[in-house]
């Protein structure tokens, strides 16, 4: 029988083990009853809590929901204390990582995704106290997180492997990525496009760059044709092939190898070499969703957490 919302059991039948639940504010506890008769042990738990667990699966669900608000392990830890419910910092560790092992299985599970263009991108990470390195695969056109991959972007040989094998599994036609020569070769270059807005602000930047050089030089002329590279390169709509401006550009410098001209030549030659591998869809012609998705779902929980 019950008294106080606790069950009153002999003192030879069993232990009292308590066991925190949502729905109540006080002990419910859960018994073990040994029976000489059966020669036999059962165990009375109330609704909600596992075998083997001392909390309910309810405490254990508002544990990760809070993680996943944002809220770190430790911040989880204090809003128990305060309502009087139990879970320690390890324990709610132990919940989050269950949760996402669920959910990985789950995705895994799910029917194939299929899209059009895959994004890639990584970023910095640290993982048990030392630095380390998180890939992420969004579909660019929707703008959803495929799937995220511990692994470092300056490790070639693991950075090629998790893309290949993610491309084959989405069954993408076209790879998205920055200009990092660590994807090259990953797929035939006519399926892998360079994010536009990577490579646009890299070269402008160079460009202004070199005209600032040039003016200071007196060189007033060459310093006018980096203005012109500028407005060549942020020219819209942009064309697929290299515009003849350009090409003409490259052919008046091709012979300096001296100084800052050399400089100019060097740029010239890497925009008629990368012009084409830029990506020129009608769509997003960017890997910004990925960078997007990089920024709210890691970066922005990232600092949430370090505070």
């Amino acid at each position: 029988m019950f008294g106080n919302g606790q069950y009153v059991i002999p003192a030879k039948a069993g232990i009292q083990i308590p066991v925190w639940t949502l729905c109540q504010w006080q002990i419910m506890p859960s018994a073990k009853i040994y029976y000489d008769w059966y020669k036999t042990t059962w165990t009375i738990r109330s609704d909600g809590v596992a075998d083997g667990r001392q909390r309910s699966d309810r405490i254990i669900s508002l544990g990760v929901f809070l993680y996943m608000l944002g809220l770190s392990l430790r911040g989880v830890e204090k809003f128990f204390g305060c309502l009087g419910w139990k879970g320690s910092k390890s324990s709610i560790e132990r919940d989050v990582a269950i949760a996402g092992w669920k959910a990985r299985t789950l995705h895994l599970q799910g029917p194939r995704l299929r899209m059009r263009i895959l994004g890639v991108d990584g970023t910095g990470a640290r993982m048990a106290g030392r630095k380390a390195g998180v890939l992420f695969f969004v579909d660019v056109e929707r703008g959803k997180l495929v799937c995220v991959e511990p692994v470092n972007e300056m490790d070639a040989k693991k950075v090629r492997q998790h893309t290949l094998r993610v491309m084959r599994e989405v069954e993408a036609e076209q790879l998205r990525t920055d200009e990092l020569h660590i994807y090259d070769g990953i797929v035939d270059q006519i399926f892998h496009k360079v994010c536009l807005a990577h490579w646009r602000k890299s070269k402008c930047k160079r460009a202004y760059e070199l005209h600032n050089e040039l003016k200071r030089e007196g060189l007033q002329f060459e310093s006018e044709n980096m203005m012109e590279l500028l407005e060549l390169l942020r020219q819209e709509p942009r064309q697929a092939a290299l515009p003849e401006k350009v090409e003409r550009l490259v052919r008046r410098y091709i012979n300096c190898h001296k100084g800052t001209l050399f400089k100019v030549n060097q740029l010239l030659q890497h925009i008629e070499r990368s012009w084409e591998i830029v990506s020129s869809d009608e769509g997003d012609r960017t890997n910004n969703a990925t960078e997007r998705l990089i920024g709210l779902d890691y970066k922005i929980r990232a600092n949430t957490l370090l505070r």
